[in-house]
């Protein structure tokens, strides 16, 4: 919903209403109202609307959004530069800072501003930096081997887009996106 008023914003509009915000995001109108309920009093009132500002900054400071991330991407084959050069991250809130491959002759050739890694240094770099946060995209076989280096640099979080399920430090909090599950997801949902 944060990212959809920031989109609300961008576009001028000002006030907004649960059953809008339920169209657009796909939930029940009065899940909307329930979930902002959660936030407090001074949100908005519901058969008024809500403003799009003040909703959006009540969500920012409950979910802990107002700081600034350090990320990185691993492996940067298509889906890892496609990441890279993905334009909506949230200005201020996420700032790509390094980016991972084992091809030295990729790391050569691509063009970007984004400070490029040999994935033997990731440790050491994401130490450094201050990562918190990692995209994996490599290979199912390096996936495990990726996480460990991420791991010993003191990552907090990986986005795994990689079908290897990875084991981590439970401080560590992993989110597996495999993309054949979420096709079979969304296909047996049209299919009946």
């Amino acid at each position: 919903m944060h990212h959809h008023l920031r989109q609300l914003e961008i576009a001028g509009i000002t006030r907004t209403t649960s059953p809008l915000l339920a169209g657009n995001l796909g939930f029940a109108a009065h899940s909307i109202r329930k979930d902002i309920n959660f936030l407090g009093e001074g949100v908005g009132e519901q058969k008024a609307g809500y403003d799009v500002s003040r909703l959006r900054g009540h969500i920012a400071q409950a979910l802990g959004l107002e700081s600034r991330i350090n990320l990185c991407i691993v492996g940067l084959g298509r889906l890892g530069t496609a990441l890279m050069h993905y334009a909506d991250f949230p200005p201020g809130r996420y700032a790509l800072v390094a980016g991972f491959d084992s091809n030295v002759n990729k790391l050569e050739t691509l063009a970007t501003e984004i400070p490029l890694f040999a994935a033997y240094e990731m440790s050491d770099v994401v130490h450094r930096l201050d990562v918190h946060l990692a995209c994996l995209t490599v290979p199912h076989e390096a996936a495990q081997e990726c996480a460990g280096r991420l791991c010993r640099g003191g990552i907090r979080g990986i986005l795994n887009f990689t079908s290897c399920p990875i084991q981590c430090d439970a401080s560590v909090k992993v989110r597996n996106l495999d993309v054949i599950t979420e096709l079979d997801i969304i296909a047996a949902v049209v299919q009946h």
